[in-house]
């Protein structure tokens, strides 16, 4: 299956107009993405010595992200809280492999002009269209 632009841009405009979860607080929002999918928001924020939230805190985001929402809230916490949040570098974390990156790196990856070539030299040959590279 081929994804348009504006199939992606559509995607990203429903995701943004959704509510996350419908919970009393944003306290309660589920991260919904990577290794912390189900944790809440407060627990990323209570837990942030961790780095988890430093690391988010320092991405960039595409608006309406999951992503960029849990960075909003931690913005807020940030400049509510008297101290910034707690990092340790005596610590090692290991990277944390982030599902949002890889899809990224998939679409940036994708050439219309590279799949349309492929596409009819494959045709004219009879084969199978290769897949994009990642």
């Amino acid at each position: 299956m081929l994804l348009r632009f504006k199939d992606i841009r559509d995607a990203l405009k429903y995701e943004a107009s959704r509510d996350t979860v419908a919970t009393t607080s944003e306290d309660d929002q589920l991260v919904g993405f990577g290794s912390r999918a189900k944790s809440t928001w407060k627990e990323i924020w209570d837990a942030r010595e961790d780095g988890y939230a430093d690391f988010i805190l320092k991405k960039s985001c595409l608006p309406g992200t999951r992503m960029k929402k849990l960075q909003q809230y931690l913005l807020k916490r940030q400049q509510l809280s008297s101290s910034p949040p707690k990092t340790t570098s005596t610590v090692p974390h290991k990277p944390l492999v982030m599902e949002d990156e890889e899809l990224e790196a998939a679409m940036l990856s994708i050439s219309p002009s590279k799949l349309l070539r492929q596409r009819s030299s494959a045709e004219k040959e009879g084969s199978p269209v290769p897949k994009p590279s990642s």
